[in-house]
């Protein structure tokens, strides 16, 4: 099993505390929230906290940069399953409880069917470039 790369998991707990605190200061000026990230990069979250968002996610990105990431906000707590088929990109998913506890995360292969799911109920899931939370081949 691959591991996660735990000063990442921290920084992105960190980072999504701040984007929600943010998010719910001002709705329309925080679509994207800057953070740090492990090596000095920096990540922006795109918020996606709609129905038509979070199933739009990052299928029309043609690849992701470096410094971009997609935080999944739901409105409560439920199992959570993601795939990446209309995605042109490998990416990681990480799976986070309402208390920012990070539950479990994964790689997920361009254009896979194959489902991804937190392995208990979830509020959060963050979707970033291969190698973000997962150690091992992009």
């Amino acid at each position: 099993m691959k591991r996660i790369l735990p000063a990442t998991i921290i920084v992105i707990i960190i980072s999504l505390m701040l984007a929600v605190v943010l998010r719910h200061g001002n709705d329309k000026d925080f679509d994207k929230i800057n953070s740090l990230i492990p090596n000095e990069r920096g990540l922006q979250l795109i918020i996606a906290d709609t129905k038509e968002k979070r199933e739009k996610g990052l299928s029309n990105f043609e690849y992701l940069p470096e410094d971009i990431g997609m935080l999944f906000v739901f409105e409560q707590s439920q199992k959570q399953c993601m795939w990446n088929k209309d995605v042109k990109f490998h990416i990681d998913v990480a799976f986070f409880d309402e208390k920012w506890g990070m539950i479990n995360a994964a790689r997920m292969d361009a254009h896979s069917s194959k489902k991804v799911c937190a392995d208990v109920p979830v509020k959060y899931v963050v979707e970033a470039n291969a190698g973000t939370f997962v150690k091992g081949n992009k």
